[in-house]
């Protein structure tokens, strides 16, 4: 056997062309390259060099985004920019693209005016707002702009929203990192399903969508009766202290946020904080890892007696109990 220091992916043999800017593209075609594909990032006059392109990104971030990649500088808004890249695509996998519905198009890359000339492409568009969007989609989908749409900064909180705090920002860019995780997954389907049928297609997954995976958090509170309470005046009485008051320095925020929070997942028998014999504390979180919570609450030695309180303990898709995180639920 011949040993070898070149890195042979799952991906390897594949050619992607990652027109991509910012984050999200750079992620999506990052993590192809990572696992073996030849990706090929099309950058702008003056872009190659890390130390002295747009502020905004660190040069840390370019150059992660980056590894494993081939930079080669094009101007597309020349007439020989367009011919090269136009010759590269007709001879890729895979292309990546994050600009706004419509720019491709005018550069004359989009998937339309390439498919003819290479059936079997793979074209991931990733814009801030969907094209289908007439309103939204012209709009310039910085990380903000994006955030607040989506109901970032509010919705990903039962908590918050329930007692009543003012929406908080996060300079994480969520919306393009969850739009570059997702368009990777797709274009792995997208890959396996051109085995069988021969051809190419596009996919267009808008950031604000991708968005979404965020939510489920929400959802899922929701399936559990936490937000079943939506506003401040309908909280129980005893719980109204916790409720966001203007007044409130960042320290008592955080106290009555922290006390909220476990006062909701307080009806998780086991996920959460246990003081033990040597006065340190033991976090344990099974989430619908029912067999778990059986075995663990045995193993205490207090599962006959949480029968005997009104616990339940029925499987997480029993219809009609909000049990579907933990079987224990009074």
């Amino acid at each position: 056997m011949t040993e070898s220091n070149d890195f042979q992916g799952p991906l390897q043999g594949l050619t992607v062309i990652d027109f991509g800017h910012y984050y999200a593209g750079p992620m999506a075609a990052m993590m192809m390259a990572d696992q073996g594909a030849d990706v090929i990032r099309i950058v702008r006059p003056g872009e190659s060099d890390p130390t002295t392109y747009q502020k905004e990104i660190p040069e840390q971030q370019y150059r992660v985004l980056n590894r494993n990649k081939k930079l080669l500088t094009l101007d597309l808004k020349s007439a020989e920019g367009k011919a090269q890249a136009l010759a590269l695509i007709e001879r890729a996998d895979v292309v990546i693209e994050n600009f706004r519905p419509g720019v491709m198009k005018r550069l004359g890359l989009d998937y339309a005016g390439v498919k003819n000339k290479n059936p079997r492409l793979i074209y991931l568009s990733l814009p801030g707002f969907a094209s289908t969007d007439k309103e939204r989609a012209p709009i310039q989908a910085w990380e903000g702009v994006m955030g607040a749409a989506s109901c970032l900064y509010r919705e990903t909180s039962v908590f918050r929203e329930k007692y009543n705090f003012p929406p908080v920002m996060t300079w994480v860019p969520q919306c393009s990192m969850y739009g570059g995780i997702l368009g990777m997954l797709t274009l792995s389907a997208a890959l396996l399903k051109r085995e069988e049928q021969g051809v190419g297609t596009v996919i267009e997954i808008p950031m604000v969508d991708a968005t979404m995976m965020i939510l489920t958090f929400k959802i899922w509170m929701h399936s559990i009766g936490v937000d079943s309470v939506d506003t401040p005046n309908a909280v129980p009485e005893d719980l109204k202290h916790l409720i966001y008051a203007d007044t409130d320095s960042e320290d008592e925020m955080l106290v009555k946020l922290s006390a909220a929070t476990w006062d909701a997942l307080g009806m998780l028998a086991t996920n959460r904080s246990h003081h033990c014999a040597d006065g340190r504390q033991i976090l344990h979180w099974t989430n619908n890892a029912e067999k778990f919570n059986t075995r663990f609450l045995k193993t205490l030695g207090i599962y006959d007696q949480l029968m005997d309180e009104g616990f339940i303990d029925l499987g997480c898709w029993e219809l009609g109990r909000n049990n579907n995180i933990s079987p224990f639920d009074r």
